[in-house]
Formats: C-alpha cells, sequence, structure tokens
C-alpha cells in the first residue's frame, strides 16, 4: 500500500504526528500498528523499515502516526519528509 504524507503537526518540542492518506480504502480496529518503509540513502542496522501504531481513529479513513525524534537515519528521514511525499507501507494485525 502507499501513503501519502498529508499534513504534519507537532505535538511537542520533540514529538510530531504525520497524517497519512491510503491510496485504497483501510479498515482497522484501534490500536493496529503499520510497518512505514522511507526511502534513506544509508540506512543503519536496523534498515529502512519501522513498525508504529496508529494513532487515528479507523472513522477518519487517514492513517497518523506518533512518534518522539531520535537519532537513527530513519527518524531523521521521517522528521524531514516533506508533506506530499508518498511512502510504502505494509498493514499488520486486521487491516483491510
Amino acid at each position: 500500500m502507499k501513503l501519502t504524507l498529508r499534513s504534519v503537526r507537532d505535538e511537542t518540542d520533540d514529538v510530531r504526528s504525520f497524517l497519512f492518506v491510503p491510496d485504497t480504502p483501510v479498515s482497522y480496529e484501534p490500536g493496529q500498528h503499520i510497518s512505514i518503509m522511507l526511502p534513506i540513502d544509508q540506512p543503519d542496522a536496523r534498515g529502512r523499515e519501522r513498525m508504529f501504531t496508529v494513532s487515528s481513529s479507523p472513522t477518519e479513513g487517514m492513517i497518523m502516526m506518533t512518534t518522539k525524534r531520535g537519532v537513527s537515519s530513519f527518524k531523521r528521514a521521517l522528521f524531514s519528509l516533506p508533506v506530499g511525499t508518498a511512502v510504502e507501507a505494509v498493514p499488520a494485525g486486521c487491516f483491510s
């Protein structure tokens, strides 16, 4: 599935919410998680993919994740991702 970054919201100085629009309608249960893959030129030992809990309501039709700023190549890439960027995602659990 592809997700397009629609907006970014600073929650605190080091916590940010990322609101993505899926390319196809999705259905999920509260508390589900999703794996996001970013195009990172030089990934760290953990690679280009991380799993996040979805922090939006299943009724919104969008996928929001909220995370703290970090020092990994993944977090640096995520926190500098421009609005409008499409990323790959792999839903887990009860997504459909």
